[in-house]
């Protein structure tokens, strides 16, 4: 069967906020689209959280488009270190939180129903 393309897009100085649209495989349409962010605790050289106001964009403007009636629930839960699913009649949204040493990883994965 095989993969679909996988499209990705980086933002920010640091280069820290990653945009992911993957392709459902052979059918040329989009399986999900993903908003990851490296949110450094440490100074890498772009200071403590670099690119926080990228991220805050691009996570704005995803549920905006997608799923503007969760906004304030994805908001705080992208802000927090809690895995978190949410559920509208068109989408499924996963918040995933993985901590690090120096920095935690920050996914959101939206997928259609």
């Amino acid at each position: 069967m095989g993969f679909g393309a996988l499209y990705s897009c980086s933002l920010g100085d640091a280069q820290t906020v990653k945009w992911y649209v993957s392709e459902k495989p052979t059918t040329e349409r989009v399986m999900n689209i993903a908003l990851l962010w490296y949110d450094w605790h440490t100074n890498s050289g772009y200071g403590i959280h670099a690119d926080l106001k990228e991220a805050k964009r691009a996570l704005s403007f995803l549920i905006d488009m997608y799923v503007p009636e969760r906004k304030y629930e994805i908001e705080k839960a992208f802000r927090g270190s809690k895995d978190e699913l949410f559920n509208t009649s068109d989408f499924i949204v996963y918040y995933t939180h993985t901590a690090g040493h120096q920095k935690d990883e920050r996914l959101i994965v939206i997928e259609e129903k």
